[in-house]
């Protein structure tokens, strides 16, 4: 809150050099949060010789969320330099002053679940067919939240020098400022789901093994992620007034540095994988359903305002001969916002039917695939660089300014360049990415003749919708340089005038799709 540096220095008759006045300051806050989940389910079953039931149930529920706020206030930042000299040369030092506020929030939540079920029966050598009946149900549930806000509030940093001069020659030193407002918020959810199955069944050598074979695998995952951060710099102000009577010297440049930066980004990652696999040696049932389906939401939302930034030079000679320094002004505003969502759904199902001697493989093989997913993604970035009203000035709509107005009297010598840069930008980016892989292989084999064909049958359905919406808007309300030198009997030069005004806007938002889906292969 409102801290302050101050330097006073009275100088009578006293000649010499003053030191150099220098402030920093830095704010900053820092928040995260986190959460990391592994889960890890196995299970196995073995018959050696038998035909009985095996049955295995796997259920993986997870609930992730996660939030982290930072909020960074810098009220009036204040360094004051005030030097008087009579009768006294000498040089003045350097005035400087740093200001740095800047919040950091990130927020994420990892996920990563396992189930591998195995099922192996098989028959002895002349007794026991295998024939028993074996079920396989894995589900998995996620569901995650994560949620970054971070603020940054610098108002009122001012610079003032202000040097009086009286029968005392010498140089001044430089005035610099530079304000540095920042803000960052990342907000990300990763899941990977692996869910494994396996089942086996095989006859002795003079049996078949007529079992029944099920696998059912679901995977439901949902994840949002919202990221927001504001940064506001607010009337940096940098103020140089010296004032020479009878002192001739030069004046030191005059310099100040603005920028004020938000950062947002948002991300979604899910990876989803099912593997399914049967064999029997007869012609049993097989039956195989997987089902994914991925919901993900990705906001991300970056402003910065920038607001009234004041830069003057006012210096004023009477009979005092020098040069001036440049007069420079900086100011920078600029807004990223991202959001992303990336899905991979990877389904496999392989199924097997293997006659042996004296049988057939013509059973029934039956695989359904579901893949649905569901993303969004908004990115909305906004930058503002605004000047302020003159108070009691009528009809003044605002500028960014920066100021020279030097008055010379009887004082020769040459002005200064004076440079003034504004530049205002926003980037806006939204992206989908799915890539959604089913595959299915089929194979009946017999080794002899056989009357009845078997049956094959494969579903699959992949409905995916995508929507990404980016928007980005640059607003630079007239910047203004003003450059009125007063020159009464005092030749010279005076320096030139630059502005250089940019203000760019980049809108990107992508969505892309890409699906993979193979027909089934059927073998005989």
């Amino acid at each position: 809150e409102k801290p302050s540096n101050k330097n006073i220095s009275v100088r009578v008759l006293s000649p010499g050099d003053e030191g150099d006045v220098t402030q920093v300051n830095d704010a900053s806050s820092n928040a995260s949060a986190g959460n990391l989940n592994i889960t890890k389910q196995d299970a196995d079953q073995a018959q050696g010789a038998g035909s009985g039931d095996q049955t295995i149930a796997q259920s993986a529920d997870n609930d992730q969320k996660a939030l982290a706020g930072a909020l960074t206030v810098q009220e009036k930042p204040s360094n004051e330099n005030i030097s008087v000299r009579v009768l006294s040369p000498g040089k003045g030092g350097s005035v400087t002053q740093t200001n740095t506020a800047s919040s950091n929030a990130a927020a994420g939540n990892l996920n990563l679940t396992k189930q591998d079920a195995d099922q192996t029966q098989r028959g002895d050598a002349c007794k026991c067919k295998g024939d028993g009946e074996q079920l396989i149900g894995q589900s998995a549930k996620n569901e995650q939240d994560a949620v970054a806000l971070s603020a940054t509030v610098q108002h009122g940093a001012s610079n003032e020098n202000a040097p009086v001069r009286v029968l005392s020659k010498g140089d001044d030193g430089d005035v610099t400022q530079t304000n540095d407002a920042s803000s960052t918020a990342q907000a990300g959810n990763l899941n990977a789901t692996k869910q494994d199955a396996d089942q086996t069944q095989a006859g002795a050598s003079c049996k078949c093994g007529h079992g029944t074979q099920l696998i059912g695998q679901s995977a439901k995952s949902d994840q949002d992620a919202a990221a927001i951060a504001a940064t506001f710099q607010v009337k940096p102000s940098n103020t140089n007034e010296p004032v020479r009577v009878l002192s001739k010297g030069d004046d030191g440049d005059v310099t100040q540095t603005n920028e004020a930066t938000s950062d947002a980004h948002a991300g979604n990652l899910n990876v989803t994988k099912q593997d399914a696999t049967q064999a029997q040696a007869g012609s049993g049932l097989q039956v195989i359903g997987q089902s994914a389906k991925n919901e993900q939401d990705a906001f991300a939302l970056g402003l910065t305002f920038q607001v009234g930034a004041s830069n003057e030079n006012a210096p004023v000679r009477v009979l005092s001969k020098g040069d001036g320094g440049s007069v420079s002004q900086t100011n920078l505003a600029s807004s990223d916002a991202k959001a992303a969502n990336s899905n991979w759904t990877d389904q496999n199902a392989a199924q097997t039917q293997g006659g042996l001697r004296g049988c057939c493989g013509t059973g029934i093989q039956a695989v359904g695939q579901l893949a649905k997913n569901d993303q969004g993604a908004v990115a909305l970035s906004l930058t503002k660089q605004l000047g302020h009203k003159q108070p009691c000035v009528c009809g003044d709509k605002g500028s960014i300014g920066n100021s020279n107005e030097p008055v010379r009297v009887k004082s020769p010598g040459d002005d200064g360049r004076v440079r003034q840069s504004n530049v205002a930008t926003s980037d806006a980016t939204a992206q989908n990415w799915n890539a959604a892989k089913q595959t299915v292989e089929e194979i009946q084999a017999a080794p002899c003749v056989c009357k009845e064909p078997g049956i094959q049958a494969v579903g699959q359905l992949d409905d995916s919708k995508q929507f990404a919406v980016a928007g980005a808007a640059g607003l630079q309300l007239d910047p203004k340089n003003s450059w009125a030198p007063d020159r009464k009997e005092s030749p010279g030069h005076t320096g030139g005038r630059t502005q250089l005004g940019k203000k760019s806007v980049h809108d990107d938002a992508g969505s892309r799709s890409l699906t993979d889906q193979w027909s089934q292969r059927i073998k005989r």
